[in-house]
């Protein structure tokens, strides 16, 4: 309106003359700044300087601490302002991080905030992506998808449609019901890994002119050069590629089993962590979670299902959070290695290009994140 008026505070440490706050506020750079943070054209038509002691209702901002602060930034712990740390005042790790608030006072405390969890995919899947986003994956019934392709590595999950029914409401999604890893070890032997859910035999290892190995039961690894493959506690079977990879899958009951329409329903939760900067890979890893590993610390946010409903039907497809359409993250075969993004055979692979995403960015490591299922109570 034409006849609203704006008065501004403007709050003095130490000692500043009258003549020089007219001066600064009688600035064509004042009247600038001030049309940019009222988001119009407002001008300035006159200027009037009215001093007190303690500006009501506001206190003056505190003094600049001069303790030592450390952000996260680039999945690394940083000092504001150290120029030998790439956060000296001016970068985007500074206006970015430390301009913001979002600080640590302790290297201690940023390195536990830095440092993120495995990439889980969980119940009817839940997807909790590389630096801290989150997506549902509906897939498709008896089809089998590639979550991790990576150099010598693939690691793909089967899908059957599922229904989950809870006290006063159902839902009509599907579960992981099995897990294939594709190894290519350090002399060039190619291991594959089978572990179903329903199966009374364990985890089996499988490898051309050899005869398979059942894992069942909780026992030393078993070593085929630098990969390691073992049963754990509580049906987790183990998969670890010395400095690359851990990659796991663990067998769950239904959610709400003690519903008789739950009764004896199990499905796979599944973990991915790399052992080294997967990010800076000359092979960036691709698949469903692999390609989140992409170079950034920004987590891309993919799409989530409706949680409202007495009666509802999964429809996300992780949509925002992945590169291309979710069809071709399909491979033909449980141990397949190929489809359109595959990283197994490749000698060099750029990161996705994350522009393209439409999902929500956040920033990984800003503040400490929870883990776990949002749709229902947490069930390990």
């Amino acid at each position: 309106p034409d006849d609203l008026v704006y008065l501004a505070d403007i709050f003095v440490r130490g000692t500043v003359s009258s003549a020089e706050i007219f001066r600064i506020v009688s600035s064509p750079a004042w009247e600038v700044g001030l049309d940019a943070f009222i988001a119009e054209s407002v001008g300035v038509l006159s200027v009037s300087v009215q001093l007190v002691p303690v500006p009501a209702p506001f206190l003056p901002p505190s003094a600049p601490s001069s303790a030592s602060e450390y952000v996260c930034f680039d999945l690394h712990c940083r000092e504001c302002g150290g120029a030998a740390d790439n956060c000296a005042v001016g970068s985007a790790c500074f206006t970015e991080r430390c301009d913001q608030g979002l600080g640590s006072s302790t290297k201690t405390e940023c390195e536990q905030t830095c440092k993120a969890p495995p990439a889980r995919a969980r119940k009817d899947p839940h997807l909790y992506l590389p630096h801290g986003a989150r997506a549902d994956f509906r897939g498709a019934h008896n089809a089998t998808f590639a979550m991790l392709s990576a150099k010598d590595v693939a690691f793909n999950v089967k899908v059957l449609g599922e229904d989950f029914n809870w006290a006063k409401r159902i839902v009509h999604g599907t579960k992981m019901a099995a897990a294939y890893w594709v190894v290519r070890t350090s002399t060039g032997r190619l291991i594959k890994v089978e572990y179903d859910c329903t199966s009374t035999l364990g985890g089996v290892v499988r490898e051309t002119g050899q005869r398979d190995i059942y894992l069942k039961k909780v026992e030393s690894p078993l070593t085929v050069d630098n990969v390691f493959i073992a049963m754990m506690e509580s049906k987790k079977l183990v998969v670890t590629v010395d400095g690359k990879w851990t990659l796991s899958a663990s067998v769950s009951p239904i959610p709400f089993g003690n519903l008789a329409a739950n009764k004896n329903k199990k499905l796979l939760d599944i973990e991915i962590e790399p052992l080294y900067d997967a990010d800076r890979d000359v092979v960036a890893p691709h698949g469903i979670i692999g390609q989140a590993y992409d170079g950034d610390d920004i987590g891309i946010h993919g799409k989530i299902d409706s949680r409202r409903g007495d009666e509802t039907t999964t429809t996300a497809q992780a949509e925002g959070a992945i590169e291309g359409a979710w069809e071709e993250y399909m491979v033909s075969s449980p141990f397949s290695t190929d489809f359109k993004y595959s990283r197994f055979d490749a000698t060099s692979a750029k990161p996705r290009d994350v522009s393209k995403l439409t999902g929500t960015k956040t920033p990984w490591g800003v503040k400490k994140q929870t883990v776990g299922a949002t749709d229902l109570p947490e069930v390990n």
